[in-house]
């Protein structure tokens, strides 16, 4: 009980000295109130009323011809009787009983009256400006995936402007919420959007990190056709194509005269070609998995030119070794290899790519608009069925005691 309060009292003395005392008491009770589900909370508060001085001789516990109603008063603070407030109650369960107390000349009987009231939110108002504002700001930092990976200031603004509104959201649904230790269902489901919206940040952080290696790719690229270019033909491009043999086969341990013969500081196998431009063709022609046979083949080509950012598939491969005059069944030497360098030809562009034939930026991309979609759709689907499973023994409980 936190409080009673006498309203008024008053006496009736019929003609016979009948005396009959009526007194109406405004009490105010406590109910412990468990608000996990929040708001799909049903709260079940029992009352047991009992005269502390008058027993049953005096007192008849029983209600009032209309029963037990609900006070409009039973809304938000400070909005008592505007609109409908959020709580539906339901019939009352009313039990009227004698309980005896003491022993010998000083046992007497005592009215006793218990009823336990059911309250049951309705959870259309949270419908309205909590689950759908929520939904809304994830879609939000959705959509920053179709936008232009390569336009950060759209990019970032769609990645932290959903986390600020998400976390603003979530402070306006604290101050109107009760302050209870435990996480409610309302709490999981908010600091899950939160979650997702984090995710978006996080995820071009990662973008981010992968444009930054493309384009150190696409610069050792440029940095081996700017040294292909300045070969050009003739004697300077046979020489190097000797000087990068003589060097692979030291390299490999090869053990044949003629590799014997050369050594890599000989500058004369390098013809034109600097120590740090000789080195980059050979590391170039070591990634390319040219080995003792001095020949790149297409599935390494097609391999190895992922790591210099030329994502072409299978079949472009196949066009660009018939573009540099290369057998279907032969593999291209080192003089073609740097002739393609120098070229750099374009294949034909194709309708379709798979994720291997796409940038990593862009395969994270696309892999993201769907994942994080279909992730998240499908843990707001988990959290309302675990909800409604934990809802139903509540509902049964209650019937039962009906």
């Amino acid at each position: 009980v936190v409080s009673t309060q006498s309203t008024w009292d008053y006496s009736i003395i019929n003609k016979s000295g009948h005396v009959t005392r009526v007194v109406q008491f405004r009490v105010e009770l406590h109910c412990l109130m468990d608000f996990r589900k929040l708001p799909f909370d049903q709260q079940y508060c029992p009352i047991t009323l009992c005269s502390y001085v008058f027993n049953a001789s005096y007192v008849t516990l029983a209600l009032a011809p209309g029963g037990i109603s609900e006070s409009m008063s039973f809304g938000t603070k400070g909005m008592a009787g505007v609109g409908k407030h959020p709580w539906t109650m339901g019939s009352p369960e009313v039990v009227s009983f004698e309980q005896s107390f003491g022993s010998g000349i000083n046992q007497a009987t005592w009215a006793i009256q218990s009823f336990t009231v059911w309250i049951h939110r309705e959870p259309a108002y949270h419908f309205r400006k909590d689950f759908v504002n929520s939904v809304l700001i994830v879609l939000m930092s959705w959509a920053g995936f179709f936008i232009d990976r390569k336009a950060p200031p759209a990019r970032v603004t769609l990645a932290v402007f959903p986390v600020l509104a998400m976390l603003n959201h979530i402070n306006s649904v604290a101050a109107q919420t009760p302050r209870i230790s435990y996480l409610t269902f309302l709490d999981i489901f908010l600091l899950v959007c939160l979650s997702y919206c984090f995710i978006c940040v996080l995820e071009y952080g990662l973008l981010h990190h992968l444009l930054r290696a493309e384009a150190a790719c696409e610069r050792r690229l440029a940095i081996l056709h700017a040294i292909a270019v300045e070969l050009g033909e003739g004697k300077g491009l046979a020489s190097a194509v000797e000087g990068l043999k003589c060097i692979r086969s030291f390299r490999l341990g090869d053990s044949s005269p003629a590799a014997a013969e050369c050594s890599p500081c000989d500058q004369h196998v390098w013809g034109s070609l600097t120590t740090l431009q000789m080195e980059a063709l050979c590391s170039a022609c070591a990634d390319f998995g040219a080995g003792r046979r001095m020949a790149i083949t297409r599935e390494m080509l097609h391999k190895r030119l992922r790591q210099y950012c030329c994502y072409y598939t299978p079949a472009q491969v196949a066009e660009l070794f018939l573009r540099m005059d290369v057998g279907e069944e032969e593999d291209m030497s080192l003089l073609t290899f740097i002739a393609f360098l120098r070229d750099l030809p374009k294949p034909t562009p194709v309708m379709s790519r798979t994720l291997r034939d796409t940038p990593p930026s862009l395969a994270l991309d696309r892999v993201m608009r769907w994942l994080f979609l279909g992730s998240f759709l499908l843990a707001i689907a988990i959290m309302f069925l675990v909800w409604a499973t934990a809802i139903a023994p509540t509902a049964t409980h209650k019937t039962e005691r009906r």
